[in-house]
């Protein structure tokens, strides 16, 4: 993971700063497997992902159960997901069941997540966790037909999902997304 945030630091360096967070959970946690674990309460790396529709005006939005608000489809790397990337697509396909959708790259580095967020995660008493930091590694999906949205997803027009403070910075990058791969 460390060679991923350097590598992502090399594309967008002015963001150097904003995951310093990460940068210093990478350095202090001696086990990588803690990287991931969701009981690691020093914070843990998660994957997400910005479905777009396949004419790229719309952005698949999950109605968040906890935080009571309207999100990218995403959550906890599982010790069965061989990559961050597939931990993303996993969680689209349980949070959504969109079947027709497929990673768009937005760099030679498949691998090379478009955003990582950091974030915290109040504390749930339910589940016994106190507040935390989740480092999001998100990535672009898009589907290859129109899909009616079931359950606790939606579709929202790409400009109205962006002014939400967790997508502000995402806004340019997904505008170099390649509309052909």
């Amino acid at each position: 993971m460390k060679t991923v945030l350097a590598r992502y630091l090399e594309v967008f360096p002015g963001e150097k700063e904003r995951l310093g967070l990460l940068h210093d959970f990478l350095r202090n946690t001696s086990d990588p497997k803690q990287f991931f674990h969701r009981k690691n309460f020093a914070g843990h790396i998660t994957a997400s992902g910005f479905v777009l529709s396949a004419d790229h005006k719309k952005l698949a939005l999950v109605n968040h159960k906890f935080l009571h608000r309207y999100l990218q489809p995403g959550g906890h790397v599982e010790a069965t997901d061989p990559t961050v990337l597939a931990a993303a697509l996993r969680e689209i396909l349980e949070e959504t069941n969109i079947q027709s959708c497929r990673h768009s790259p937005f760099h030679a580095d498949p691998l090379l997540p478009i955003d990582i967020d950091t974030h915290e995660i109040p504390a749930n008493p339910k589940k016994n966790e106190p507040k935390h930091w989740h480092h999001d590694f998100r990535f672009v999906f898009r589907v290859e037909s129109e899909v009616e949205p079931s359950g606790e997803w939606t579709w929202r027009p790409v400009e109205n999902a962006i002014e939400e403070e967790t997508f502000k910075l995402v806004l340019n990058k997904l505008r170099t997304v390649p509309r052909r791969m």
